[in-house]
């Protein structure tokens, strides 16, 4: 397992999903202006709402391509990231929110100023995908120690055999006594 190889793909790949992320809800506010011909005061809370918005779906999306990414070139066997990333994205889903119906995280109330993430719910959206992405890489290093095991049994008793047919062509081909 190259431990270091998973951690700069899981760096690479939640600040691209970062950054993709902001780039589509930018495009969709500037394409709502465009298309609706908005005037400054909508303009103004667009922008107010935006320097907010943004930062839940920009740390899930990170988030989840980060532990898919490490998921997915740490084990030396490279996978398929695309794969990876639907097997993380179908099943931490259901228990995401499975845990955001336990009511862990605290009620958003509109009369209180709240912060963009309180820690329970980053907890909330860290842990299922972390979680799928561990057991995953677990059963991936695994599978490959079981194969390395294997494929040296195997050219072991491939070596036995050659030498078991080394030693009957020496003796089928030296001379016999009469």
């Amino acid at each position: 397992m190259n431990i270091k190889r998973g951690v700069i793909s899981a760096l690479f790949c939640s600040s691209i999903g970062a950054a993709f992320t902001v780039l589509l809800i930018a495009a969709f506010v500037f394409g709502n202006w465009f298309i609706n011909d908005s005037i400054p005061v909508e303009r103004d809370f667009d922008v107010r709402w935006l320097s907010t918005a943004w930062m839940v779906p920009a740390i899930g999306v990170s988030i989840y391509l980060g532990v898919a990414g490490f998921a997915t070139f740490a084990p030396t066997v490279n996978y398929g990231f695309a794969r990876t990333l639907a097997i993380i994205f179908f099943v931490s889903i259901p228990l995401t929110s499975l845990l955001g119906n336990l009511e862990l995280t605290p009620k958003r109330v509109k009369s209180m100023e709240h912060p963009v993430l309180y820690p329970s719910e980053l907890a909330v959206l860290l842990v299922p995908p972390a979680f799928i992405a561990a057991l995953l890489l677990s059963w991936r290093v695994n599978s490959e120690f079981n194969d390395k095991i294997t494929s040296k049994k195997t050219e072991q008793s491939d070596a036995d055999e050659g030498l078991d047919r080394q030693f009957l062509t020496r003796v089928e081909s030296s001379p016999r006594p009469r």
